[in-house]
């Protein structure tokens, strides 16, 4: 028995059941306890029903679940566009966009320790690329050179190939 998947054990139990009915109409002992053949075939029919209702569940689960997903895919873009309509629409007061089963985006405040480090972040970008402020600006004085035209690019040197002998 390599494979025992539902449909393969429900294929060998119903073969079993003819079996038992063809080999031993009168019963039979295994594993120290009696079976009449009724008893036999009412035990692995009961599997059989079992297992081929399962299966059943399982197909109609699969096919709820597929539904589900089909109708989520339309209905949740559709909300989100609501949404939106409705935060353009009524701004962004709490009350009306709870009418919507939403809320109004908040923005988390920093803690002091990110502030600490953003604040270490943008100095370093500062010095990096030396930014200065509005005061540190005023202070810079230069005279202003005209720009030296750009010299125009030069053709490259283009050799003529030797001309060609006369036969």
């Amino acid at each position: 028995m390599s494979t025992t998947n539902i449909v393969t054990v429900v294929d060998r139990l119903q073969k079993s059941i003819a079996g038992v009915k063809k080999h031993f109409p009168n019963g039979v002992t295994l594993g120290g306890a009696s079976y009449t053949t009724a008893a036999l075939e009412q035990l692995f029919t009961s599997y059989v029903s079992a297992a081929t209702a399962a299966q059943a569940a399982r197909a109609s689960w699969r096919d709820a679940v597929g539904a589900a997903h089909d109708a989520k895919a339309k209905a949740l873009p559709v909300h989100r566009q609501l949404l939106s309509y409705a935060a353009t629409v009524f701004g962004k007061a709490q009350g009306t966009l709870a009418d919507f089963g939403t809320a109004p985006p908040t923005r988390k405040t920093p803690t002091v320790e990110a502030k600490v480090v953003a604040k270490q972040k943008r100095q370093a970008t500062r010095q990096a690329r030396g930014t200065k402020g509005k005061v540190q600006k005023k202070s810079v004085k230069g005279s202003a050179s005209a720009p030296t035209p750009a010299s125009p690019a030069t053709p490259p040197n283009v050799t003529s190939p030797p001309p060609a002998k006369a036969t």
